[in-house]
């Protein structure tokens, strides 16, 4: 009985896998054999969702920004090139926003969604620290004058309505506004300078470290509970980094954000020899051998040979080629399990594989989904891309 349980899980993954690679095809470009360029559009596929949805979908799967940074527009509107105009068009003809929807009334000031939206749109609502902020007000004058990132049009609101108080400078109507916001939050301000905060003289920090110590560690020492520390949140973003494995990163971009070094400059080159080789037409001087076994045991057979020089100081991977199953598919299974990714991100894996060469890959695909060969299929260009990965990887763990 568990034996036919485990049967139908393998052959449920096995259907997962294939309804993947053949999704495939709405992600990666339709790419012909063409003899120039020309333009491909990067929402390929994603074409049957709203633009604003396209972008997030091609960006969740691809990692290409659809939009410039916050900062980039907010440089945009100092210079003219965004203006008021164009912020209220926006704002005011998307429904979803609901920016109409009053949601505070103040003495009869009716606070609107669109104003929140503005402000946030407009400005840098990061937290700083208690430093930060007096050396704002110190060095600053954040509360006596006027920032150069406030807009002419809020100044002169904010002292219109001021002078209705008989507040008439700048400095008066920043400080009754600074006020304002403190007794709304139930805060009071002490004025201390940044200096008299935050610094300690060597001994009272190491003192006050090492009393840490004491408390967590016993008699353990200062440097202990640095390491502690340090490990501790090594410890949860390698988790972090771990977890993205599938989802957001493949086995080598992980590798590439302990390491620096990127597997796929050495990995590129392999690939692209290879199914340049294969679907050349055969046309190429060195032409592959017998490709009526597909491009996977085709190139399984040549392997040992064109990559002795590549993995020279691997260890055992002539094994590892030696024991890829005939199968492909069951290559693609084995190397996912191998690498660890859960199998609910296999779908994501694999998408993430076949767009780092979006072109070759695309190419692939397109001779697989219209040649008249029978021996040209994604799953063993997957494959292939799968088994080099594992092998660079352990090739740039090994040095």
């Amino acid at each position: 009985m568990k034996t036919a349980k485990a049967e139908n899980k393998t052959q449920d993954i096995r259907e997962e896998l294939l309804e993947t690679i053949e999704h495939l095809e709405h992600i990666l470009p339709g790419q012909a054999p063409i003899r120039d360029f020309v333009h491909h559009n990067t929402l390929h596929g994603f074409q049957h969702l709203d633009f604003t949805d396209a972008i997030a979908e091609a960006r969740r799967i691809t990692g290409a920004g659809g939009y410039l940074p916050q900062e980039k527009y907010r440089e945009y509107f100092k210079q003219g090139r965004i203006d008021e105009s164009d912020i209220d068009n926006v704002l005011e003809n998307d429904e979803s926003l609901s920016s109409a929807d009053i949601i505070a009334d103040i003495d009869g000031r009716e606070l609107t969604k669109k104003e929140i939206y503005r402000a946030a749109l407009l400005f840098d609502f990061k937290p700083i620290t208690r430093s930060q902020l007096h050396w704002l007000i110190q060095e600053k004058h954040v509360l006596s004058r006027f920032q150069q990132d406030i807009a002419e049009r809020s100044r002169e609101q904010l002292i219109k309505a001021a002078g209705k108080h008989d507040l008439t400078s700048e400095t008066d109507v920043i400080d009754e506004l600074w006020s304002s916001c403190l007794q709304k939050l139930d805060l009071e301000h002490f004025i201390v300078h940044p200096e008299d905060m935050t610094d300690l003289s060597a001994n009272s920090a190491e003192a006050m470290i090492n009393d840490l110590a004491s408390a967590e560690q016993g008699d353990d020492s200062y440097q202990v509970l640095m390491h502690h520390l340090v490990r501790k949140k090594g410890e949860r973003l390698l988790s972090k980094q771990l977890d993205s494995i599938g989802s957001e990163h493949t086995l080598g971009e992980f590798l590439k954000s302990i390491t620096g070094e990127d597997i796929l400059n050495d990995l590129r080159p392999v690939i692209i020899r290879h199914v340049g080789l294969f679907l050349d037409g055969g046309m190429a001087a060195w032409p592959y051998i017998d490709r009526t076994k597909g491009f996977y045991n085709t190139w399984r057979a040549i392997a040992k040979q064109d990559l002795t020089s590549v993995f020279e100081d691997l260890r055992d991977w002539h094994d590892t080629i030696d024991g890829l199953a005939d199968d492909p598919l069951e290559t693609m299974i084995f190397e996912l399990r191998r690498t660890g990714v859960p199998e609910e991100k296999w779908a994501h894996y694999i998408e993430r594989i076949a767009l780092e060469l979006p072109g070759w890959a695309g190419m692939f695909l397109w001779h697989a989904n219209n040649s008249d060969e029978p021996n040209i299929n994604m799953v063993d260009y997957l494959a292939v891309c799968l088994v080099l990965e594992r092998l660079f990887a352990q090739r740039l763990c090994g040095r």
